[in-house]
């Protein structure tokens, strides 16, 4: 069974990762892997947030991208959601 939110809309999305980001002292974002042509995309990321009480979250993110019209019509991110649910509730 995979746990998630769901379908969200941009809005929401960008509130959320402005809220993660506000509570950090410091963010690095490193992309691994990145493949595309015209049609799909796949990226690899890894990212690492130190908040304020100094705890890091380390975590790779893969990415799959649709293109349409030269632009990013749907965007899938997969994550270890139990070790940032772990994270957070510790």
């Amino acid at each position: 069974e995979v746990i998630g939110i769901g379908d969200r809309n941009k809005d929401d999305i960008c509130q959320s990762l402005t809220n993660t980001i506000n509570g950090t002292i410091s963010r690095n974002v490193e992309i691994l892997c990145l493949l595309a042509d015209e049609h799909t995309g796949h990226a690899l990321v890894k990212t690492e947030f130190t908040f304020r009480d100094h705890r890091m979250l380390i975590n790779k993110l893969s990415l799959s991208y649709r293109f349409s019209d030269g632009k990013i019509s749907q965007c899938t991110e997969f994550m270890d959601v139990d070790s940032v649910r772990g994270f957070f509730k510790s």
